[in-house]
């Protein structure tokens, strides 16, 4: 199991791997190109991924077999494990807690030739499904604080090694300070001037409706600051 070290100078939590880590040759960019070979992703070959956790199917069709256009999965090599204690401790100035979350794999289509942005609107609408989907479930497990989806995109990111359209989701027993510096920023300026952060800096018209506070502000209903101040 991975281990999770605060780093007492920045006030930031890493993730360190255990085992070889980094190679020397991971620091070498390929050029892009779409492997047309087996692809763990792909329709019909669900029994290469470990079993999905989620899945929007045709009907009818069986879990971990054909017949999906969004199928979520853990990572085969994950970063975070959804096993286990977070067993926090202290050893010397350090904290330090066992790698203790989620990395999931979301395959955003079973089509191995389409990237997100050539998918048709319903198929994109199908994949933030997905990830409200996870991100509700994970939101149930006490250990979790935060729930980061990012997707890699191009050479530089690392996305030569994958050439099938996916994103990935990070589960944290932590809050990343970046985040919780904003969330504290947007509660102190909701607390002094009982508006919305996030409408200050959205369109005063939305549709040609005039927004007056958070409660009426589109973005704000899938924001986790405006959710977190209008409770």
């Amino acid at each position: 199991m991975s281990q999770m070290r605060k780093d007492i100078f920045t006030d930031r939590w890493v993730i360190v791997e255990e085992g070889e880590g980094l190679q020397p040759a991971d620091f070498h960019f390929k050029k892009f190109a779409r492997n047309t070979g087996f692809c763990p992703f792909c329709e019909s070959n669900e029994a290469a991924t470990p079993p999905e956790v989620f899945a929007i199917r045709n009907r009818g069709s069986s879990p971990n077999g054909p017949g999906w256009s969004v199928r979520v999965v853990p990572n085969s090599r994950p970063r975070l494990r959804i096993e286990g204690q977070l067993g926090r401790r202290a050893e010397a100035l350090h904290d330090l807690m066992n790698g203790v979350g989620a990395h999931e794999i979301i395959a955003e289509t079973s089509r191995h030739n389409r990237s997100l942005h050539e998918l048709e609107s319903e198929e994109i609408s199908n994949v933030i499904r997905a990830y409200r989907a996870r991100i509700l479930d994970l939101e149930g497990d006490e250990r979790v604080r935060y729930v980061l989806i990012f997707k890699n995109h191009g050479e530089g990111a690392g996305a030569h090694t994958i050439s099938h359209s996916i994103s990935q989701l990070v589960a944290l027993p932590v809050t990343p300070r970046a985040v919780k510096s904003k969330l504290m920023i947007a509660r102190d300026y909701f607390a002094l001037k009982e508006r919305c952060i996030i409408l200050r800096r959205a369109p005063t018209r939305v549709e040609g409706t005039k927004a007056t506070d958070h409660r009426e502000c589109r973005f704000c209903r899938v924001c986790s600051v405006c959710v977190t101040l209008s409770l």
